[in-house]
């Protein structure tokens, strides 16, 4: 299954499945929150706005949002 040898009726079974499919499919953690950190996303005061544009293209990133990166420096100008 998936390229990885399976083991019946050991407590591994689940641990072995979990593990080929997050090898196979991978998934944002926490995508919801990313999200909701994103859009509501403000500079704070004290907060440079190179870090701040930083932290908001990690989060692009990290939420795999599709904006070539000619269109994300023109959107951050």
């Amino acid at each position: 299954m998936f390229g990885s040898a399976l083991v019946q009726n050991t407590a591994t079974d689940f641990a072995q499945l979990n593990e080929a499919l997050s090898k196979t499919f991978p998934a944002i953690r926490n995508k919801k929150e990313l999200e909701i950190k994103f859009y509501a996303s403000q500079q704070r005061r004290d907060q440079e706005p190179t870090d701040f544009v930083y932290d908001l293209l990690k989060l692009h990133k990290q939420l795999k949002l599709g904006m070539s990166e000619e269109a994300s420096t023109s959107y951050f100008r």
